[in-house]
Formats: C-alpha cells, sequence, structure tokens
C-alpha cells in the first residue's frame, strides 16, 4: 500500500471568518535514505475555513514522502504535523487518507 495523500479537517473553538486561514507544516520522517541530520524542509500545508461550517479548517497534503510503500506487517512514523502556536484551541482533528495498493 502507498499513501497519496492526507486529507486534514480539524475545528477550533470560535468561528472563523471563511476564506481565513492556517499553515500547518509536516516534516517527513527521516528514515528515507537521508541522515538525521540532513533533513528535508517542512511542507506547508494550508487549511482554509469552510463557508459552509464556520470553525472547520481543511487541507491536503501531498508529500512525496508519504508515498513509501507501507506493510501490514510493520509500524512505519511517517512525519509529523506542526500547528502553529496562534491557532485558537482544537477541539477536534479528523484526517483521511487517499492510497493505492501496490
Amino acid at each position: 500500500m502507498r499513501l497519496t495523500s492526507v486529507e486534514i479537517f480539524f475545528e477550533t473553538v470560535g468561528v472563523a471568518t471563511p476564506g481565513e486561514h492556517h499553515l500547518l507544516h509536516f516534516r517527513a520522517a527521516s528514515d528515507h535514505g537521508r541522515s538525521p541530520t540532513d533533513r528535508c524542509p517542512p511542507t506547508e500545508v494550508r487549511c482554509v475555513a469552510s463557508v459552509d461550517r464556520p470553525g472547520l479548517f481543511h487541507g491536503v497534503l501531498r508529500d512525496p514522502a508519504l508515498g513509501r510503500h507501507l506493510s501490514r506487517a510493520q509500524e512505519r512514523h511517517l512525519g509529523s504535523l506542526s500547528f502553529p502556536d496562534r491557532l485558537p484551541e482544537v477541539t477536534r482533528i479528523l484526517l483521511l487518507c487517499g492510497y493505492e495498493v501496490c
């Protein structure tokens, strides 16, 4: 199996203005042929507030590091997702993964 994308949905306390956005950062795990000191720069993920659901933000992560093959037989750390400090309290996070069977 190979991940192709991760859709990120998160809700915050309060009502956001439609079109308001926050930048998240995805940093791929360093186990893809590089040394731990030679890290790739983080991938920015722009998450935008919805017109239909104020307070719900949505963004899509498409990063080449996601495309590594995954196996049912082992766990794999793909990376970490960072939220900005100035973000209001996050009350819920949903991740939907797109994938291909190899």
